[in-house]
């Protein structure tokens, strides 16, 4: 089973795996995988119109999705990268609600604001990420969560890099999966 290896290869790059990522996407290529996500990204950016016809392009391609991506980014230019934060970019996990965030800014730099918070997220309904990108233009960075719903997070993108690596060495070069959890321990502290 290659999951261990993969265990091993983010534990030894725990902190790092941005970058270990960013590496392998330069030795490599794209990360492989969730093609409809990858499709949907290069027509966000280059395309939009065709985000529309995504689910039948895939179909059609079904089994030489890469063959679908050279002819893209022939046609287009490189394929866009996801772009993955880390948990002070990212803000909280989803699990922490829209009032407790804003509640935890307030607190932290404008108290005299505190009774505004459910009034500013009606406001806000649908655009609530913005509204924090604001407070943190005029404020400064957002206060950081509780303990609790860090570690939550830190879980959570810990499980998301070890399925990434994985993903990429099963596709491009399985006899790296041996080392995974080492190069993910040599990489902690500069994922991007």
């Amino acid at each position: 089973d290659k999951v261990p290896v993969v265990e091993q290869m983010l534990a030894a790059a725990a902190g790092g795996e941005e970058h270990l990522f960013a590496t392998l996407v330069a030795m490599y290529g794209p990360e492989p995988g969730d093609y409809k996500t990858r499709l949907e990204r290069f027509y966000r950016r280059y395309n939009p119109a065709k985000l529309v016809v995504v689910d039948d392009m895939l179909a059609e391609a079904r089994g030489d999705e890469e063959a679908l991506f050279d002819a893209l980014v022939r046609t287009y230019g490189p394929e866009p990268v996801a772009a993955f934060k880390t948990p002070e970019e990212a803000g909280p996990p989803p699990t922490e609600s829209y009032a407790a965030r804003l509640k935890r800014f307030y607190e932290h730099y404008a108290p005299k604001n505190l009774g505004q918070v459910g009034v500013m997220l009606e406001q806000a309904e649908g655009n609530e990420e913005a509204l924090f990108a604001a407070l943190r233009k005029v404020h400064g960075p957002e206060p950081p969560a509780p303990a609790a719903v860090r570690s939550y997070n830190d879980i959570f993108l810990k499980a998301a890099y070890k399925k990434r690596l994985q993903r990429f060495y099963e596709y491009y070069d399985p006899s790296k999966l041996l080392t995974l959890d080492a190069m993910l321990a040599a990489a902690e502290g500069s994922e991007e």
